[in-house]
């Protein structure tokens, strides 16, 4: 009998070992890093550089270099403005990893003012959904712009420019022909007062 009864406890026994062994939780899944074959962690995957804004494709007629002759009137602080002819010439490409147009503009000295360049930088701004312009010149001022898309050859930037002590407002009009040969531009101030008025080619 105590034979019998000790066969009965070890079989309840073991059956009830089972059951624990079936109910026991399956061991968390390893989220480590995967091992490299010395047995350190796989490097993490280098940032990737963003690719330029699709919009910028729009500014591709204007980003070339042009030699251009114009008339411009110079505001002068607590005198009447001056007029006078130049040459000058601009020079665009594209830089910073091609996230920017960049140009230079220089004019020539004249008998009425001196020799003045400047540079710009133009973008686009995914915020605003606007293309920006900055642009410091060779006086210690600048242009602070932007526009909207190009229209039959023709972007219009908008917004002030600073300069002598002075900001005014100022809309910079940048027109090609059809196959981008010709360029002609120009800067109006108040009262459409052309600060800059170019023909190019």
């Amino acid at each position: 009998m105590k034979k019998v009864l000790g066969l009965v406890l070890v079989v309840v026994s073991s059956t009830a070992m089972a059951q624990e062994k079936k109910k026991a939780p399956a061991p968390a899944p390893d989220t480590a890093p995967a091992a490299s074959a010395a047995g350190k962690p796989a490097p993490a995957k280098a940032m990737e550089a963003p690719k330029p804004a699709a919009e910028l494709d729009q500014l591709k007629p204007y980003v070339k270099a042009f030699t251009c002759t114009g008339t411009a009137m110079m505001p002068v602080p607590n005198a009447a403005p001056v007029t006078m002819k130049y040459n000058s010439k601009v020079t665009g490409k594209w830089d910073l990893s091609n996230q920017w147009a960049s140009f230079k503009y220089e004019r020539d000295k004249t008998k009425e003012g001196p020799a003045f360049s400047a540079v710009a930088y133009w973008g686009w701004d995914a915020a605003q959904k606007k293309f920006v312009f900055l642009g410091p010149d060779s006086f210690g001022g600048y242009l602070n712009l932007t526009a909207a898309a190009p229209a039959n050859g023709t972007l219009e930037w908008q917004g002030n420019a600073y300069d002598m002590g002075m900001s005014m407002p100022v809309k910079f009009t940048i027109a090609v022909d059809e196959k981008a040969k010709k360029m002609h531009m120009t800067i109006e101030g108040p009262q459409g007062m052309k600060l800059l008025d170019d023909d190019c080619k």
